[in-house]
């Protein structure tokens, strides 16, 4: 028993000194701060006082299941340290506290609880606790739920156990997107890249107010210029840039061309730092043109034509992949001092769009590949993986990065010191998706920071999270006509091109007629059902070959509203039947001439778009939005 209290006597002095020295490093800070000592003291020693006056007992409260720190909780350090929980400073790289994280104490009888329990007369020693290894799991569960960061399509809560250092507050819950300079950094960067696009297209717009899409979509339609045309928001760009560095300020972004080559998108994340990932000589060739150096592009395709090494070694870009002993020779022949990263084959069926069957070395073959570098002597640097494209699962990248350390682990015995991993891509394009980027943070962060020394370069290859949100699609109604069936709608099963073999899209029966006699016949039985086609100026084979090759769901937006709907049916301008864009959807009315507008459509659209039957992809019209574009 006599050990016990020991025990405990002794944690507690141990809590009291570690809070002891975090009340002298927020003196320190708030000096920094432009305050006094003795303010920062007045507002700590009265919050003590306070409590021992009372006469009341202090000990440590238990932590409430669920409990968020609302806007107006300001809280000292002696009023979180009296609700149980432990304060522990976080430095940041100059050795500076940035940071106040507190954890639940349930296991130490502090100072004050032992005096009020003394004063008291009570004999009865405290009980010992009991073991907190039993509750690991369950202390691990709720940690995790407080920690869980918040979701925007979630309701809002700000966990009890951070609390960030700022002038006006001692110790509070912190919302960074609100931040007020992250949002003037922003509007400073904004303006930068509107500068620096105007010197290629004198065209571009600088959107200041609250304006909505509808509306910016509205000017381009008043002209009566276009059947179809883009809307291209640059200060998207911007906010998705901000987002990844808030998440991963370690981790250099190196933007997938292939996602979206326009050269407006490019020049804007070349202006705010990224590197790019390149598949050909042209993807090379277009951004080493706009000035960006050859470290930060990676030749990212593990099949590669000579011509297109070649050119590689001619520009300087020395950073290759490869999966295969065909593909290393090949090369190394070429171009001896390249800098190789091993793609490694992940377990990528999370993914909408998996590329096991085509790139990637399993953990055997990248060991015979480690011993080729070594008998070639070639410059072997790293490895990189993806897990897909449209990836539903961080799992799929906590996996990937095991294996990945699992490689770099046998090329530490063959002698080779690994600086570089990339992580890949299948990053989310839109915040409304299954897994939103700070999913994605929180379930490899702490593993990356684990496996990984700071020494290694950690790169990663995001394409359609910078673009998809940026493009706005306005399309306009060629043509339209009324169908009438008479019966419940069968359907067939048709495959497409680029989809699985079990993925087939349903197709109406021709169990429809035009006749008013049918309809007038079907209306007396109770059995009409009226669809309206409408044949759209853009369709599969131009902006919506996503549907085929990235199994995209566009959803169509209209001007009207109305609160009577039709079903209906969109097709492309084609004359091939399986220029669908949506069916079976409900849609107001709309007459020849009428426009639809679909968001979200940056990402492999423009990029993969033909000429088909003569319909060239939509012009682009290019703004900067100082703030976020809403509906109305």
């Amino acid at each position: 028993m006599g050990t016990t209290q020991s025990t405990d006597e002794q944690k507690a002095t141990t809590l009291a000194t570690e809070n002891e020295k975090l009340k002298n490093e927020v003196r320190r800070l708030k000096e920094l701060l432009g305050e006094t000592v003795d303010q920062a003291d007045s507002g700590v020693d009265s919050g003590a006082d306070s409590g021992n006056e009372s006469g009341k007992e202090e000990g440590p409260a238990p932590q409430e299941e669920g409990r968020d720190v609302s806007d107006e909780d300001n809280l000292s350090v002696e009023e979180l340290i009296s609700k149980g929980l432990r304060l522990q400073p976080l430095f940041d790289e100059k050795g500076e506290c940035v940071e106040l994280v507190a954890t639940v104490v349930d296991d130490i009888v502090t100072d004050d609880h032992d005096a009020a329990t003394e004063s008291e007369g009570s004999a009865k020693p405290k009980k010992k606790k009991k073991s907190r290894k039993h509750k690991k799991p369950e202390e691990k569960k709720k940690k995790k739920k407080l920690l869980r960061k918040t979701k925007k399509h979630r309701p809002r809560k700000r966990p009890v156990i951070t609390a960030q250092l700022e002038p006006d507050a001692l110790m509070h819950a912190v919302d960074v997107d609100e931040e007020h300079d992250i949002i003037q950094k922003a509007r400073s960067l904004k303006t930068k890249v509107l500068e620096d696009a105007l010197k290629y297209n004198p065209n571009v717009k600088l959107i200041s107010d609250a304006s909505t899409i509808e509306g910016l979509l509205e000017i381009e339609l008043q002209k009566g210029e276009h059947s179809a045309f883009y809307l291209v928001n640059l200060g998207a760009v911007v906010e998705k840039w901000h987002q990844w560095t808030k998440y991963f300020p370690k981790i250099e972004p190196f933007y997938a061309m292939k996602s979206n080559p326009d050269i407006h998108i490019v020049r804007t994340l070349q202006l705010l730092g990224t590197g790019f990932d390149c598949a050909s000589k042209a993807e090379l060739d277009e951004v080493i043109n706009i000035g960006v150096p050859p470290d930060k592009i990676i030749f990212a395709n593990p099949c590669k034509g000579k011509e297109h090494i070649l050119f590689a070694k001619q520009i300087g870009v020395e950073m290759m992949t490869f999966d295969s002993l065909d593909e290393l020779n090949k090369i190394y022949s070429l171009f001896p001092s390249a800098k190789l990263v091993i793609r490694i084959l992940p377990d990528d069926s999370h993914s909408l769009m998996p590329f096991g069957t085509k790139f990637g070395a399993s953990f055997k073959d990248a060991c015979k590949l480690i011993a080729q570098c070594k008998k070639l002597g070639a410059h072997l640097i790293g490895v990189s993986f993806h897990v897909g494209s449209g990836c539903f699962s961080s799992l799929a990248w906590i996996d990937a990065i095991s294996l990945a350390k699992r490689v770099f682990d046998e090329a530490e015995k063959e002698g080779f010191d690994l600086t570089l991993l990339d992580i890949g891509g299948g990053w989310p394009g839109t915040d409304e998706g299954p897994l939103l980027l700070e999913d994605i943070y929180e379930a490899i962060a702490r593993h990356l920071a684990q496996l990984f020394p700071p020494k290694v370069r950690i790169i990663a290859e995001p394409g359609r999270f910078f673009c998809t949100s940026c493009y706005t699609l306005a399309v306009t109604v060629n043509s339209r006509r009324e169908r009438y069936s008479q019966a419940p709608r069968a359907q067939n099963k048709i495959s497409t091109p680029g989809a699985s073999h079990n993925e087939e899209l349903p197709m109406p029966v021709t169990n429809y007629s035009d006749s008013e006699d049918k309809k007038e016949e079907g209306e007396e039985k109770g059995e009409v059902g009226k669809e309206i086609l409408y044949y759209l100026s853009d369709g599969v084979y131009g902006s919506f070959n996503n549907i085929v090759f990235d199994h995209a769901r566009p959803e169509p937006a209209t001007f009207k509203t109305s609160e009577v709907t039709r079903k209906s049916c969109l097709f492309g301008p084609t004359c091939d039947s399986i220029d669908v864009i949506c069916k079976d959807i409900d849609l107001p009315e709309l007459e020849i001439g009428d426009w639809l507008y679909f968001m979200n459509m940056g990402a492999y659209t423009v990029a993969s778009a033909s000429s088909f039957n003569g319909f060239k992809p939509p012009n682009a019209f290019y703004i900067v939005g100082i703030n976020n574009l809403k509906q109305k």
